[in-house]
């Protein structure tokens, strides 16, 4: 984790259906203003990069990702 890193617990965001099929919806509920998201596959290649604030909702497609752990 770098200066930049922010952990965030449970509380702050929600992420649903877990597991998905053809999109995941993430939303950032408190915390911090702007955050970019990164999406790793379990063996810690980097999938994606998201920008996201409070408060906002994004579709994440992920139909079109191997099945696995993310």
């Amino acid at each position: 984790m770098d200066i930049d890193d922010v952990e965030l617990v449970g509380s702050d965001w929600n992420i649903s259906p877990n597991p998905a099929i053809e999109d995941i919806t993430i939303i950032l509920l408190r915390g911090i203003d702007l955050v970019s998201l990164s999406l790793f596959n379990s063996v810690g290649s980097k999938i994606s990069d998201l920008p996201l604030a409070v408060g906002d909702q994004i579709t994440v497609p992920v139909g079109n990702l191997q099945n696995g752990l993310y």
